[in-house]
């Protein structure tokens, strides 16, 4: 899988926190290790299967890490997501219908004049 992920022409994103050849190196020091994990001497197999989860564990955030881009905070801040959008029907008519089941359609929504503007949170 390294051999296919090193040939693959990758895509490279602005602000990655780290370049696939690093992530690459990671990961091949990890299946090293992984590969060597039978040859310990002194391993009962709690201690194997706990190492193997471990190493696991450490490539998977290793790699969400790696691939997150340095200007995003790893860990969700306080802040809500938000959605703006304008809509050529009134805020209190939309949620009338949606409260109603009412199927709204975008044509007529299109040919009406009123329009709303605003910034709506997502709870």
């Amino acid at each position: 899988m390294g051999l296919i992920s090193a040939s693959h022409a990758h895509k490279e994103t602005v602000g990655q926190r780290w370049k696939k050849r690093y992530r690459l190196a990671v990961r091949s020091a990890i299946a090293i290790v992984l590969l060597c994990l039978p040859m310990a001497e002194h391993l009962n197999s709690l201690t194997l299967i706990s190492t193997t989860t471990g190493l696991v564990i450490l490539i998977l955030l290793v790699e969400l890490w790696g691939t997150s881009c340095v200007q995003d905070s790893f860990f969700q801040e306080g802040s809500q997501c938000k959605y703006t959008a304008n809509c050529k029907m009134r805020k209190t008519d939309l949620e009338d219908a949606v409260k109603r089941g009412e199927t709204i359609n975008i044509e007529e929504l299109v040919e009406k004049d009123s329009g709303q503007q605003g910034l709506y949170e997502l709870s």
